[in-house]
């Protein structure tokens, strides 16, 4: 699970999310979700979540599309991500991607 804000800041992973993707908690801490993205998808991806900010509501992302994430030495693998929106007393974050290995 990886939770982002309204700007796409990281702002909580957990456990699995950091065995999956090779990095450390404090590493992702504040990054972008792109980081996490091949780079050639990352302006799309960037698009698209600010797209999904403006009419968030719980949904599979990339459907019959081949999605993929980039662990932090460099290799892709694919996901699949689901999308919700969580909101909190600070204010609505961007939603909740849930990477799971086809």
């Amino acid at each position: 699970m990886v939770i982002v804000n309204g700007a796409g800041d990281i702002v909580l992973i957990n456990a699995q999310t950091e065995r999956v993707f090779g990095y450390r908690r404090e590493e992702l801490l504040g990054q972008k979700v792109e980081t996490l993205v091949p780079s050639r998808f990352r302006g799309a991806h960037a698009s698209h979540r600010g797209a999904y900010g403006q009419g968030a509501h719980p949904r599979p992302m990339g459907i019959g599309l081949d999605l993929h994430g980039v662990r932090r030495d460099g290799t892709e693998f694919p996901v699949e991500i689901s999308l919700s929106p969580l909101h909190t007393e600070a204010g609505s974050l961007g939603g909740q991607c849930h990477p799971r290995h086809h």
